[in-house]
């Protein structure tokens, strides 16, 4: 295997939505787990949590639940006289989510809800505290998932993030059974069948400013 530098993993990670058949092992996945639980979290409360849907049931659990309420949404749609641009809409996150249940690795990710991680002595700052743990709970996911992927990339798989697909979902956590947490995302991993394009990026000017 050729060395990859830590500029060469990050400059080169893409979103794969094609994969091989190949199931990567579960030493590769659990790699990839333990790179985002060292991930940085407010007092360390590492409130991140993976959720492998290996169960065909969950799977197909998840395949009905979603069909469902695009139906729904279409009725509603079909009832507000706005059909084509809600069919559009449907359409339009339905093409980034035909690869969802035929990825060999479905992640769901969660956190512990905020509620969850206030103490009685905190409940003295009001509702402020709750929204600045919401937003930590965000920051958190997304530096856990994000060193979940790098290690992937280090390792030769390729994953892609999504939560569109909670878009057709009311209560993901009571379907997959996570009780006391909050759905983030899902994430399909892999090995690629693809090579994912060069995307234009901004330049530094744009993202970075001194004052």
């Amino acid at each position: 295997m050729i060395s990859q530098t830590f500029d060469d993993i990050v400059m080169g990670r893409r979103s794969i939505r094609r994969y091989k058949s190949l199931i990567p092992p579960d030493d590769a996945i659990e790699a990839m787990i333990h790179a985002a639980m060292v991930a940085p979290s407010p007092s360390n409360t590492q409130p991140i949590r993976f959720i492998r849907l290996q169960s065909p049931h969950f799977r197909e659990r998840l395949r009905q639940a979603m069909t469902q309420k695009q139906v729904k949404l279409q009725a509603l749609a079909e009832s507000s006289g706005r059909p084509k641009w809600m069919k559009n809409r449907i359409n339009f996150y339905n093409r980034y989510m035909t690869f969802l249940f035929d990825a060999p690795v479905l992640m769901a990710v969660a956190t512990m809800r905020p509620q969850e991680l206030v103490t009685e002595p905190e409940t003295m700052f009001g509702p402020e505290l709750e929204q600045i743990r919401v937003m930590n709970l965000h920051m958190t996911s997304g530096l856990a998932v994000m060193n979940y992927l790098l290690k992937g990339e280090s390792l030769g798989l390729g994953s892609c993030i999504m939560s569109a697909p909670l878009i057709f979902l009311d209560e993901p956590e009571g379907l997959l059974g996570l009780e006391g947490m909050e759905m983030i995302c899902f994430i399909t991993t892999g090995y690629p069948a693809e090579e994912a394009k060069p995307i234009k990026r901004k330049t530094i000017e744009e993202v970075y400013f001194r004052k």
